[in-house]
C-alpha cells in the first residue's frame, strides 16, 4: 500500500506499507508474518537508500497474531552498477554455487554431533565455545 508516492517519476522519498512472510532455514520455526514501512530515498544519480521499520498496528481488523513478530530496523544502499549486471557476473552460476556451498557448509557444521569441543592441546574450539 502506497502511503506517500514520493517526488518525480522515480518516486524519490516514497513511503510504502509492506507485508512479508518470513521463513527461517529450519522447519522447527514456523513462518512469521510482519508489517513494516519502507522508505526509499535517492542519494545521487547512482545511489538509493532503502530503510525498513516494523510497525505494531496497521488496522483495527488485523489479526493479533501478526503483531507478535517484528522485523528489526534495517536498510541498505543500492548503487547502480550496470557493468557487473550486463556482464552476467552479478547473477551468474558461479555466484549462486558459491553461496549455496557456503550455506551447506554452515548447515553441516551446526548439525554435526561429532565436532570436538577442544583441540589436541586442550584449547576450546569454536564448537566448544558455542556449547558452553
Amino acid at each position: 500500500m502506497l502511503i506517500c508516492s514520493g517526488d518525480g517519476p522515480n518516486r524519490d522519498g516514497a513511503v510504502q506499507l509492506m507485508f512479508a512472510e518470513m521463513q527461517m532455514l529450519t522447519p522447527l520455526v514456523p513462518t512469521r508474518e510482519v508489517y513494516f514501512v519502507r522508505y526509499c530515498k535517492q542519494l545521487s544519480a547512482e545511489q538509493w537508500a532503502i530503510v525498513d521499520v516494523s510497525i505494531d498496528k496497521v488496522e483495527e481488523n488485523i489479526d493479533a497474531s501478526l503483531v507478535k513478530c517484528r522485523k528489526r530496523p534495517s536498510g541498505c544502499i543500492i548503487e547502480d552498477n550496470q557493468m557487473v549486471i550486463a556482464s552476467g557476473q552479478a547473477f551468474g552460476a558461479r555466484h549462486w554455487m558459491a553461496t549455496l556451498q557456503l550455506q551447506c557448509e554452515r548447515l553441516v557444521f551446526f548439525m554435526a554431533t561429532n565436532v570436538p569441543t577442544k583441540d589436541s592441546t586442550g584449547v576450546a574450539t569454536l564448537a566448544g565455545r558455542r556449547a558452553s
